[in-house]
């Protein structure tokens, strides 16, 4: 979600600031947790091995070295958000400020010949190392002095060994670090937010026996630490602990148990820690030629802190039509920490599809509707305007991406994201200097977002 502030440094006074820190932090990972959903994710919550390395389908993986460069053209309906001048006499009212966008990454890898074949490769030891940069220019003309025109630098840094003693027990280990810069959404001046996520994580499989059980076991720890002394607030560790049991019958079915546990733990906020534990089961089964079902459900609650008790559901249905088409169906209910407010609880319905058109053409896309809520705001010290401390959003998303392969070593792309968030929700800031000048804000949080761009990657 968009919560933003359209503040002068000078309207919050310091001491303020955290308490805004989770309004700006929901645009930071709720577009991209939307949107990552990939048509090819699997409704079974735990446990499975971690996508560490991905494989491009245009791209045929090789051992050794692999990489590409590529230039990015696009624009962005909502850069930001923020005052649109500096004028002192000006209302304090936010609006969107588009920006053309321009970004230059390089991304290059070392792997082995059968790494993308995972569990299923012949070595006993498979690993590969990916290494990416990112750099991005925007260039919005709204702001007087181009204030959001700062250029942003990211990159990631991604491992990731697997070992197969045997055909009944293998180990995937990883780690995975991103930095990430965007701009700053409680603010209107230059300051760009910049943040690492830090993932370590191990994952077992065992398959006793005549293979028709196996039993799989994660660990993953999740570190997220903001560059910005104000956002401390949102520093937090995660740790996620799965384990699900698996009886395979007929020639493609599994039927399984699982249980998850998470503890979130934040480092420097008071009452914000959290433990759910989480029950599911479920089968994943054809259903008719080339028809498929996931279909989970289970029950989870919270340990300690503020989190739900409340009933699981993870389905999809896909079609698939050789190499030709995949498409499918899907809806999800869950909750989790949230970093604005003590828990979120949601409903997501998506549909999507892959379609390889040739060996140098590939279609992708997926759309659906998001309803979530966003449970105990006042843990971060927000209230609606009327005193409620529950935000519920209806959020319709689209994204889709087409890319073509000119040459051996020039693929050119071009995609399109839509996203539309809607609530009632919206907080009053009360503390302004100068009250019978600037009249106290009201800050909507709903907005709609589009994002253009094309772009032409060099392979090595």
């Amino acid at each position: 979600m968009k919560y933003t502030m359209a503040l002068t440094r000078s309207l919050i006074p310091h001491a303020r600031r955290g308490v805004f820190v989770g309004l700006a932090l929901a645009l930071l990972c709720f577009p991209q947790i939307v949107l990552a959903q990939g048509a090819t994710t699997s409704s079974i919550p735990v446990a499975k091995e971690k996508m560490v390395i991905f494989a491009n389908p245009l791209i045929k993986p090789k051992k050794g070295l692999q990489g590409a460069v590529g230039a990015y053209l696009g624009f962005d309906s909502n850069l930001t958000y923020g005052i649109g001048n500096t004028d002192a006499d000006t209302y304090y009212y936010e609006k969107a400020i588009p920006a053309l966008s321009f970004r230059l990454n390089a991304m290059a890898k070392w792997t082995t010949g059968e790494l993308h074949k995972r569990f299923e490769a012949e070595s006993p030891f498979q690993y590969g190392l990916q290494l990416g940069v990112e750099y991005h220019q925007p260039y919005e003309m709204v702001t007087e002095n181009g204030a959001y025109n700062d250029p942003r630098f990211s990159g990631f840094l991604k491992g990731v060994l697997y070992w197969k003693p045997s055909s009944h027990f293998n180990v995937q280990l990883y780690e995975i670090m991103n930095r990430y810069s965007k701009t700053h959404y409680l603010f209107k001046n230059d300051f760009v937010m910049s943040w690492i996520h830090n993932e370590v994580g191990v994952h077992t499989r065992i398959i006793p026996g005549d293979g028709l059980l196996e039993f799989n076991l994660n660990y993953n720890m999740g570190l997220t630490l903001f560059e910005d002394s104000e956002l401390e607030i949102a520093n937090r560790i995660a740790h996620n602990v799965g384990v699900r049991g698996g009886y395979r019958f007929l020639p493609h079915s599994l039927a399984w148990l699982a249980i998850t546990y998470d503890f979130y733990q934040y480092l420097s906020a008071d009452n914000r820690d959290s433990m759910p534990i989480k029950f599911y089961g479920g089968v994943s089964t054809p259903l008719w030629m080339n028809l498929g079902l996931n279909l989970g459900g289970g029950y989870g609650m919270g340990i300690s802190g503020e989190m739900p008790s409340t009933w699981l559901v993870r389905a999809d249905i896909n079609y698939t039509l050789a190499s030709r088409l995949k498409i499918g169906v899907g809806y999800s209910h869950d909750f989790t920490d949230s970093l604005i407010s003590h828990y979120s609880e949601s409903h997501i319905f998506r549909l999507f599809g892959v379609a390889p058109l040739s060996q140098k053409m590939l279609l992708q896309g997926q759309t659906g509707v998001q309803l979530v809520s966003y449970v105990g705001t006042d843990a971060i010290g927000v209230q609606g305007t009327d005193g409620s401390t529950t935000r519920t959003d209806t959020i319709l998303f689209l994204d889709l991406s087409f890319s073509y392969k000119l040459s051996k070593d020039f693929i050119a792309s071009a995609s399109y994201r839509f996203m539309m968030d809607t609530t009632p929700f919206s907080f009053r800031v009360d503390d302004t200097p100068e009250p019978t000048v600037r009249p106290a804000i009201d800050n909507d949080p709903s907005f709609m977002k589009h994002e253009i761009y094309i772009a032409l990657q060099y392979l090595f």
